[in-house]
Order: structure tokens, then sequence, then C-alpha cells
């Protein structure tokens, strides 16, 4: 009888813990984890979800930031943030969301990856908004100047430059020829469903913001 009951006992605690490790495996959508928790799912992360694994898509982001931007994200002084979400236009695809700042939020830099295809999605690099702007009036930057500005972060991140045309409809409608932050629109012309959206400073002719595109529906 005693061993009848072992059994059961031990059949109940192999189901609880199979539970409880599905339950950190299964990330919920908008939930931050405790970085053990993360861990935890990188192990299997490959195999159960087809995904980039955390540690991958932090040296991914690494990686672009120094050479696409000349921006060392493993300087001390700044802290890291990831979670891992659900896209919430594909329950099927999740993102590593990062962030890095530091204490006084003079750097603050945030990306996020597709842990589907790695591709980054979005790419911000915060400017220090006590520095002065040295001029009140910027000419409108033209398509050479952009893409001599993008190049290193289009070769870091393994963007086809040559695959994409300026968007001069995109352009006319949504950015006025004084502003510092002018915003630009690439499209694809080989897969009309991929495009870009970037911010570039005027002033000191750097990239701001990369925003990446993807229809759905043609």
């Amino acid at each position: 009888m005693k061993n009848i009951g072992l059994i059961v006992l031990t059949g109940l605690l192999m189901v609880v813990g199979f539970l409880k490790i599905q339950e950190i495996y299964t990330l919920k959508e908008n939930v931050l984890y405790h970085q053990i928790h993360l861990k935890l799912a990188e192990d299997v992360a490959q195999d159960q979800y087809e995904m980039m694994t955390r540690s991958k898509a932090i040296e991914t982001v690494k990686t672009i930031f120094l050479e696409g931007l000349d921006i060392d994200l493993g300087d001390p002084s700044l802290e890291m943030h990831i979670n891992l979400y659900k896209d919430a236009q594909n329950k099927n695809r999740y993102r590593w969301s990062m962030h890095w700042n530091n204490k006084e939020l003079t750097q603050i830099y945030t990306c996020n990856v597709d842990c589907n295809t790695g591709k980054i999605v979005y790419l911000y690099k915060g400017t220090d908004m006590n520095s002065a702007q040295k001029e009140s009036y910027f000419n409108r930057l033209d398509e050479q100047q952009v893409r001599e500005i993008l190049e290193p972060f289009a070769i870091a991140n393994n963007i086809a430059m040559e695959e994409y045309v300026l968007d001069q409809m995109w352009r006319a409608d949504y950015q006025s020829t004084d502003s510092r932050y002018q915003l630009f629109c690439f499209r694809n012309q080989t897969s009309s469903k991929e495009s870009f959206i970037v911010e570039i400073d005027a002033q000191t002719l750097c990239l701001n913001e990369y925003t990446y595109k993807e229809r759905t529906e043609m």
C-alpha cells in the first residue's frame, strides 16, 4: 500500500514539475520576466520556439551599434534591461526588446529584434536634449547624403541598400524642410512588402531612429 501511495505522490510531483517548466518556457505577452526565467527559456529556445536566443540577440545588437553607429553598449556606465514579448501583429512571433541607459539619461539606446528572423525591427539612439542647437534652420538632406549616413548601419545590419528606393511621395507628406530631425522612407523595389523609415539628425548627420516595416498584405 505504501508503495502505491509513493508511486502516486511521485507521479503528482512530476506533473506539477512539468507544468512549472511549461509556465517558465511559455513566455506570456507584455510580461517582464526575471533574468533566471529568460535564461531557462534560452536553453530551449532554439528547439521549442525556433527563435533567436537572448544571448545571440544581445550579441547581434551590440555588434550593430558598435559597427553601424560607433556606440559601445558594453560601456560599464550603461545599464541593460531586456524583455521578451509577443508581436502585437502576429501572436506566433516573439521579439526581444532591449534598452540601455546611463544614470544621467543622457545616453538612451533601444532595440527590438524579431526572434524568428533575427531582423532588427526597431532601433532608437536617444540624444542629449540639453545640448544646444547650433542652427535654427536646416536644409533638407538629399538622398545621396542620407545613403552615405546610413551606409555603416546598413552594412552592419545586412541591408542591401541597392535594393531600396527613396519614397519621394512619403517624404513630401511627412517632413518640413527646416526640421533638424528629418524622416525618410525607403521601399524595397524587389520585395514590395518591405520598407523602413529612418530619422536623421541634420545637425550631427547621424542616424537617430530606424523602423522596419513588413506588410502582411499586398
